[in-house]
């Protein structure tokens, strides 16, 4: 019987012997105008692997921003409530200025991309687009204390604020600031949308439309506690 036992507890710790201790284990990169991982949000989504987290300090990045990685969580300097006004000082601004081209989306997910985070950063002046564009089935997507001004300004069709690219299911979209956006602020377009919740918004002063669902068909839809002004042009002869 003691042998049986030995043969046993020999089996055992031999398991044990080869579990895996490497396991890999999501990173944390910084992104900051000195002293951090790197100074630009793209070289840092360049070298992060599906399920990092970004960390973006507080300053004006001018760039386009294409997010073609799962699971990535980019995160600014400080949460955004509607109407606050962002200084570079403190907060996380991805601008259209130069080298950046205002022609182009400021954040794109790219085709298929899923389980993206964008939190706490502001988004602005990329004239010709979209401020975040989610291309086509972005998938467990969320977007939290973001601002998004002044994108689309030359009212390119398929532009806004925040546009998203359906069939898409499980998005959040909270506590977003979206004005001065044409033609929409928030918009989720085409395909079959499923479990999308659009909460606690303030959009205001956008061309078109505050929060649209366009096309297609939804289901299990929550909009609730949002704030849209709409913008009227009276002309008086």
């Amino acid at each position: 019987m003691q042998k049986a036992i030995k043969i046993i507890l020999s089996i055992v710790l031999l398991v044990f012997a080869f579990v895996p201790t490497n396991a890999v284990q999501a990173a944390s990169i910084t992104v900051c105008a000195s002293g951090c991982d790197y100074t630009t949000i793209q070289a840092a989504i360049n070298a992060a692997s599906a399920g990092d987290e970004i960390q973006i300090g507080a300053g004006t990045y001018n760039e386009n921003v294409i997010v073609d990685k799962n699971n990535l969580t980019l995160v600014g300097a400080l949460a955004l409530n509607p109407n606050d006004v962002a200084s570079p000082a403190t907060h996380t601004i991805i601008d259209s200025g130069a080298p950046a081209s205002a022609s182009l989306p400021g954040i794109t997910i790219n085709s298929g991309i899923t389980g993206v985070t964008i939190r706490n950063l502001r988004v602005q002046n990329f004239s010709s687009n979209t401020g975040i564009y989610g291309t086509l089935s972005n998938n467990n997507l969320t977007i939290e204390n973001v601002h998004v001004y002044s994108n689309n300004t030359t009212n390119s069709v398929n532009g806004g604020g925040i546009y998203l690219n359906g069939p898409v299911s499980n998005v959040l979209i909270n506590n977003v600031d979206s004005q001065l956006n044409r033609s929409r602020g928030i918009v989720i377009w085409n395909g079959f949308k499923q479990n999308i919740t659009i909460t606690n918004n303030y959009v205001a002063g956008n061309n078109c439309c505050g929060i649209e669902l366009q096309d297609g068909t939804a289901s299990g839809v929550t909009i609730s506690g949002n704030t849209i002004i709409i913008m009227v042009i009276v002309e008086l002869e």
